[in-house]
């Protein structure tokens, strides 16, 4: 897992994170139906998501809500991955804005 986020972060010039216990438990108890593209896919959202240096529990609440959520939109895998990355960032700061 950690490679995956290693290779996230470097790819995109982004500062190295880690993941926390706790999330990656969660992570590997999950079943991955498209294996690991899917998981891979997973871990570069997370790390997108993750503003600090950890990739901890609340994003990875956030990455799995639930269809209907304001949230959901923002990590459909779909357009390029500047669109993905732009639509992260707005729910990201939709979310900070309404937990002030």
């Amino acid at each position: 897992m950690q490679s995956f986020i290693d290779d996230v972060c470097s790819r995109n010039g982004i500062a190295k994170k880690t993941i926390s216990k706790e999330s990656l438990n969660v992570l590997l108890q999950r079943d991955w139906p498209g294996n690991v593209r899917e998981l891979r896919n997973a871990v570069e959202r997370l790390v997108i998501l993750s503003p600090g240096t950890t990739i901890d529990i609340s994003v990875l609440n956030a990455f799995r809500g639930t269809p209907g959520q304001e949230n959901a939109d923002s990590l459909e895998v779909s357009g390029t991955f500047q669109d993905f990355k732009e639509r992260a960032e707005a729910a990201f700061i939709k979310k900070t804005i309404r937990d002030i």
